[in-house]
């Protein structure tokens, strides 16, 4: 190495290098030793250690805030020093995905996948950018018809006009030869759902299956995505659905389970879900839209899935007041173009034993733009009338296990929240849209 070379520089440069390039990343003792190697001392090693963790630090305040690019630049300074830091690399990666770099964010989902290869969260970034690209594709196809059909509707009317113009100057009574209908277009065949990409030392694969809801009379699925993914030789299944209440009463409990079956009916593997998480109270009233999903490690075999309903509890409906609109906060700088509707549908409450209150909350979130929402996450905050917080809890909208929140349409969420004191009001603040 020449001598005039700065040994921090040169060492970060070798350690991105390496990073790039090995399937296996370096573990501290021999990054420790290849730097001494290179002419660090402990001191400088100490203190590289140290910078490296302060931008770490100051890249999630940046996240928290909605700034990804101000924590994506932070991640890059720290990424070389902890190459094996998990978290931090499915930071990088939800960073590009903000910032509509989905081919940089699947590289480090990819890469979270090497460190950990049963990473729930590298694969539901996967999913979310499949969903993405999906999304786009359908966009670019629209646009090119939307261009296509502007150029000929152009066209025609030109066609017309010269029609025109060439009826008045030809003497009068001189027939025209009827055009030929356009022929329709042939009905095109489905396309096929499985796909496979391969690269050098790493394949993946996806399926959709079919899924079916078993049980629960006036409940239905709509805009479901069943699907298995296998990235090497490990399978995952994701489902993600959105459960509509068709009926006229109102479910108080929904409880079962996912089953994924091979193509002899042998059940392969079986996971509990219900759409009522402890966090949303149980309540789901008529015409109610709530999101469910479920991610379970599967196996190729998989070619059929049902979502079993052992519990569908309803009772006659209970008449709630007009819908009132929630004064929204924004926790992060507000996204342009996002027009986002909250309102309140009921709220009500108990006094507890030892002094302790709870809140019973039910909110409509409806999107108002056209843009698709892909995650929603806000805080409540319960307050006296002194304005002192009592309680702050955090709620979830869309996750990475259901369906985005498209343009016109309405997710519900039910709360239930249980604090000490006095309650004068709430706020709620947005802390991520995306």
């Amino acid at each position: 190495m020449p001598a005039d070379k700065d040994p921090l520089d040169s060492y970060i440069r070798f350690l991105v290098e390496q990073r790039d390039k090995r399937s296996e990343q370096l573990n501290d003792e021999e990054m420790r030793r290849i730097a001494l190697e290179m002419g660090l001392s402990e001191a400088d090693l100490q203190q590289a250690s140290q910078t490296a963790r302060e931008h770490r630090e100051r890249a999630t305040t940046f996240r928290v805030h909605g700034r990804h690019q101000d924590a994506l630049d932070e991640l890059k300074r720290a990424a070389p020093f902890l190459p094996n830091d998990l978290a931090l690399h499915l930071d990088m990666a939800r960073c590009y995905l903000a910032l509509g770099d989905t081919k940089k964010a699947e590289h480090w989902a990819r890469y979270c996948l090497q460190l950990d290869h049963r990473c729930d969260e590298a694969i539901q970034l996967l999913n979310r950018i499949d969903t993405l690209e999906q999304q786009n594709d359908t966009w670019d196809k629209h646009s090119r018809r939307s261009a296509v059909s502007a150029f000929f509707g152009a066209m025609g009317a030109v066609v017309i006009l010269v029609a025109i113009i060439l009826l008045v100057v030809l003497r009068a009574g001189k027939s025209e030869e009827a055009p030929q209908p356009t022929p329709l277009p042939a009905k095109q065949a489905p396309s096929q759902a499985a796909t496979t990409t391969s690269l050098p030392g790493f394949t993946q694969s996806h399926r959709d299956i079919p899924i079916k809801l078993v049980g629960g009379q006036n409940l239905v699925l709509e805009r479901t995505r069943s699907r298995l993914t296998t990235f090497n030789d490990q399978s995952f299944y994701k489902m993600a659905t959105i459960l509509r209440n068709t009926g006229t009463e109102d479910f108080v409990d929904i409880r079962g389970y996912v089953v994924l079956k091979n193509e002899a009916g042998v059940v392969v593997k079986r996971q509990g879900l219900s759409p009522f998480r402890k966090s949303r109270g149980k309540h789901m009233i008529p015409d109610e839209k709530i999101g469910a999903g479920t991610t379970i490690i599967a196996d190729e075999s998989v070619t059929q899935a049902e979502w079993v309903l052992e519990v569908a509890d309803s009772q006659p409906h209970t008449a709630l007041h007009e819908a009132e609109p929630v004064q929204v906060q924004w926790s992060i700088k507000q996204p342009s173009g996002a027009k986002l509707r909250v309102n309140q549908r009921t709220i009500g409450g108990m006094d507890m034993r030892q002094g302790r209150q709870s809140l019973q909350i039910a909110l409509d979130f409806t999107n108002n733009g056209s843009s698709p929402y892909n995650r929603l996450k806000f805080e409540i905050d319960i307050l006296d009338a002194e304005g002192t917080l009592l309680l702050s809890r955090p709620g979830y909208v869309i996750t990475d296990q259901t369906p985005p929140l498209l343009g016109g349409e309405s997710r519900a969420f039910h709360g239930v929240y249980v604090y000490t004191g006095q309650r004068a009001g709430y706020n709620l603040r947005i802390v991520q849209l995306e």
